[in-house]
This record gives C-alpha cells, structure tokens and sequence, in this order.
C-alpha cells in the first residue's frame, strides 16, 4: 500500500492602519496570531485528511 500525500496551505494576508505602524510590538502580536491562527487551521485540516 502506497503513501497518500497530504496538502494543506494557508494564506495569511493583514492589513495594518497607519496608527499601529508606530507599535511595533503592535505588529508582532498581531503577526504571531495570524501564523497560529493559520497552523491551527492546517493540523486541524491535515487531521481530518488522515
């Protein structure tokens, strides 16, 4: 029995106003949640697919 490839991609796209462009801490935050937001999203669907 042969392997069954799995793929799953994520696209994070953030839009920042000029207020926040100040904080870059701000941005970080906002940056880390959207990537954990996103692998979230990926393990759950990678999970479904096995």
């Amino acid at each position: 029995m042969g392997t069954i490839p799995l793929e799953v991609s994520c696209q994070i796209e953030i839009e920042f106003d000029e207020t926040c462009s100040d904080d870059a801490d701000d941005i970080q935050r906002r940056v880390e949640t959207a990537y954990a937001a996103c692998r979230r999203a990926v393990e759950e669907e990678l999970g479904r697919q096995v």
